[in-house]
């Protein structure tokens, strides 16, 4: 993952039960160019339940200067 050197959204939700915000911090921090967003009330489906706030945060991500 540290050779990643493209701008990377690392989302989820702080109920999933799959991946923790412990997990999504972990990965995030490998990624040298890495976003976080912990999605507060959010559960595994965050693109499901949140589309609008993804939306937003993945154009936020491409308007970034590479």
């Amino acid at each position: 993952m540290r050779s990643i050197r493209s701008v990377t959204l690392v989302a989820g939700g702080d109920r999933d039960e799959y991946l923790t915000a412990e997990h999504l911090l972990e990965v995030y921090r490998l990624l040298p160019k890495g976003r976080l967003a912990v999605i507060p009330g959010s559960g595994h489906t965050v693109f499901a339940s949140q589309p609008d706030l993804m939306l937003r945060l993945i154009r936020g991500l491409l308007r970034e200067p590479t």
